[in-house]
């Protein structure tokens, strides 16, 4: 994410795009759905997504790898899917808080 004028606090962080359908809160017009990587989604307008072109931490990498195999098996799985996915964001929040204290 880069260029947020709100929201600033996201700005360098990496996440995937979520497919249609397989976000977890309401769809807004003209954005986007992104997984970050630490669990959470938000709205990005595509002016606000940059590609990542270099080599990043393997820590942060490992992290992308885990929400792409999270959205994966939300689309084979249904609701069930959806509440494993709330789960491990909820994990990852409370995680990210205590490495913040």
């Amino acid at each position: 994410l880069c260029g947020l004028m709100v929201n600033t606090d996201l700005n360098g962080l990496t996440g995937i795009v979520a497919p249609p359908g397989l976000s977890q809160g309401q769809e807004v017009p003209g954005t986007l759905k992104i997984r970050l990587e630490n669990g959470r989604e938000v709205a990005a307008r595509p002016g606000h997504l940059e590609m990542i072109k270099e080599d990043m931490e393997r820590s942060r990498e490992l992290r992308l790898q885990q929400v792409s195999e999270q959205i994966l098996q939300e689309s084979e799985g249904g609701v069930q899917g959806l509440r494993a996915a709330a789960a491990a964001a909820v994990a990852a929040a409370a995680a990210e808080a205590a490495a913040n204290e």
